[in-house]
């Protein structure tokens, strides 16, 4: 069983004791609870939903916008939106398809995430 203690000089501690009460594994807090997001964070997974906005600026006529929501497993709302606008619409509309109600992990989104800013979002001034 882990338990947290402090040491003498303040920082925080997992303890973990054998059976007879002595310490078996002792570990700053910080990097344990670290690893211990890392394992969830692995094993969660995000829904994706495409969400489309009309456009209503006839500069951009022949533009795609509006958000990627991302969802948690017992999420109500979205945790995340992720803006796309571009005037590459048969590209985003292939990545769209591939992607619109699927259920990915974390680096999957990311590279999702990564994929959009640098192929499906422009700047308008």
């Amino acid at each position: 069983m882990k338990k947290t203690h402090r040491s003498s000089k303040g920082p925080k501690l997992f303890a973990r004791r054998k059976d007879k009460g002595r310490f078996d594994d002792i570990r700053k807090y910080k990097r344990e609870h670290e690893r211990d997001l890392k394992k969830v964070m692995k094993k969660q997974k995000f829904f994706l939903s495409f969400v489309a906005e009309f456009i209503m600026n006839p500069e951009y006529e022949n533009y795609t916008g509006g958000r990627l929501e991302v969802y948690g497993k017992d999420d109500e709302y979205a945790r995340e939106e992720i803006r796309f606008f571009t005037d590459r619409e048969n590209e985003f509309r292939k990545f769209r398809d591939k992607w619109d109600f699927e259920k990915v992990g974390p680096k999957t989104l990311e590279k999702i995430r990564a994929k959009i800013k640098s192929n499906f979002y422009e700047e308008i001034e």
